[in-house]
């Protein structure tokens, strides 16, 4: 789904709006976030739902963690799950949006 789709502007937007805005309960407020980006995400490339779940319960357990850590004073396993979390991610994030952007131009300048 795009942006300047119909079917988002008059559809998935204005759902997806008054859902949030009717719900008062911040907790529920969030599963209708979620849920929303999955759908939007999920409408263009279904196989990426099952990335995008892990991926964000690696930040929910990883912000559990250091919440966990912080309250507990261990200053050093906060910094080590803050670092791990963050690599996770960011690899996620470079596998699936730049390895063939890279791979590209490696190959480019080592035909």
């Amino acid at each position: 789904m795009v942006f300047s789709t119909l079917t988002f502007l008059f559809l998935f937007l204005p759902i997806a709006l008054i859902s949030y805005f009717i719900i008062k309960n911040r907790v529920y407020r969030n599963i209708v976030l979620l849920v929303s980006s999955l759908i939007f995400y999920g409408w263009g490339e279904p196989k990426a739902i099952i990335m995008m779940l892990l991926a964000s319960l690696i930040a929910y357990v990883g912000g559990i963690l250091i919440d966990k850590y912080e309250n507990e004073g261990h200053a050093k396993l906060k910094k080590i799950v803050f670092v791990g979390t963050t690599v996770l991610l960011t690899l996620n994030l470079f596998i699936f949006k730049y390895l063939n952007f890279f791979a590209d131009n490696v190959t480019a300048i080592f035909p």
